[in-house]
């Protein structure tokens, strides 16, 4: 299918709901950037991937990814160019310059581990380190305990959340775009779940791309 084929059928399912299949391709395409691999390869592991997928499927994921472009991270930046290279046979087109500063940075949060990654993202905004000490102080001797029934640890996950994205994160006051964005956030809550040792997630010494990829679990890739 030409490309410009490809741009109107995009418009016309902008809006429409994904299948099953669809969030499938989404979910390896969003995997494919994260991977450490060098483009090429990747894109031929993705084109493995999704060559038994219906053509909807993959042009419904490539449609989602489209939409989500308003929200600039590397990851769905090289997904969405892998999915496009992996689907129509073409070679992977460079990142674009304009974001090479932030891609850059960006990744490199992204592939040390997430401990690390929260301690560069607490020199930039240092009342990480509060919110830290205050989470682990929910398990320190004499101090507030960790609430153990399960509607106390959904609260205080949900706390953690709201706290988090009123540091940093898309809805956060935030000017450096690192800060603002859906990883810097992703890797804080996920720290902080990991020090209340929940570590479904994983912990602190997963990198955040190598972390399990549960799109439900809050703010995308």
């Amino acid at each position: 299918m030409a490309m410009i084929d490809v741009m109107r059928w995009l418009a016309r399912v902008g809006r429409r709901s994904m299948s099953g299949e669809g969030w499938r391709v989404f979910g390896l395409a969003i995997d494919a950037g994260c991977n450490e691999s060098i483009d090429h390869v990747a894109r031929e592991t993705l084109a493995q991937d999704i060559k038994d997928m219906p053509e909807s499927a993959v042009l419904a994921a490539l449609a989602r990814l489209e939409r989500s472009q308003g929200q600039i991270s590397y990851v769905r930046d090289r997904a969405t160019r892998l999915l496009q290279a992996a689907w129509s046979g073409e070679p992977v087109t460079a990142m674009p310059s304009e974001h090479a500063e932030l891609f850059q940075r960006e990744e490199r949060l992204g592939r040390m581990p997430m401990g690390e990654a929260y301690r560069d993202l607490s020199e930039l905004e240092p009342r990480l380190k509060s919110l830290q000490s205050m989470v682990t102080s929910w398990d320190a001797s004499g101090g507030q305990q960790r609430p153990a029934g399960a509607l106390e640890i959904v609260k205080s996950k949900g706390e953690i959340r709201r706290r988090a994205g009123e540091l940093i994160g898309p809805r956060s006051h935030q000017d450096d775009p690192v800060l603002k964005s859906n990883m810097a956030l992703n890797i804080v809550y996920r720290c902080l779940y990991a020090l209340q040792g929940d570590t479904v997630l994983g912990d602190l010494q997963t990198s955040y791309f190598s972390a399990p990829n549960t799109l439900s679990s809050g703010p995308g890739r």
